[in-house]
């Protein structure tokens, strides 16, 4: 008698795993085919967000590019002023020079 009911305990437990398998196996799939689908979802989303990233770092390396041309074009403007004002004081003291002003003090006064 016990043999007979260890064999109905093993085809019940056989009955029972079988089950289990048919109708978890579905469900496994169905979870693990969601649970990817989630990842892939959150990576577009991070990959979207790099891109974002690259194009404001793109914008400000543009911008970065534009301010140091604007302050090249000011440096080389300033040094041209210079030099020009240089020029002229230079003239300006060769003429007085030339004309024989007997004294540079008297005329800053």
């Amino acid at each position: 008698m016990e043999q007979s009911a260890n064999w109905v305990y093993a085809f019940v437990a056989l009955g029972f795993g079988v089950s289990a398998m048919v109708f978890g196996l579905p469900f496994y799939l169905i979870w693990t085919y969601h649970k990817r689908k989630y990842e892939e979802i959150k990576a577009k989303q991070r990959s979207n967000i790099d891109q974002e990233t690259r194009a404001a770092l793109e914008a400000l390396r543009a911008e970065i590019a534009s301010l140091r041309d604007t302050t090249t074009q000011y440096d080389v403007s300033f040094d041209t002023a210079l030099r020009r004002l240089e020029s002229r004081m230079g003239h300006v003291e060769q003429k007085l020079l030339t004309a024989g002003t007997p004294d540079l003090a008297e005329i800053r006064r």
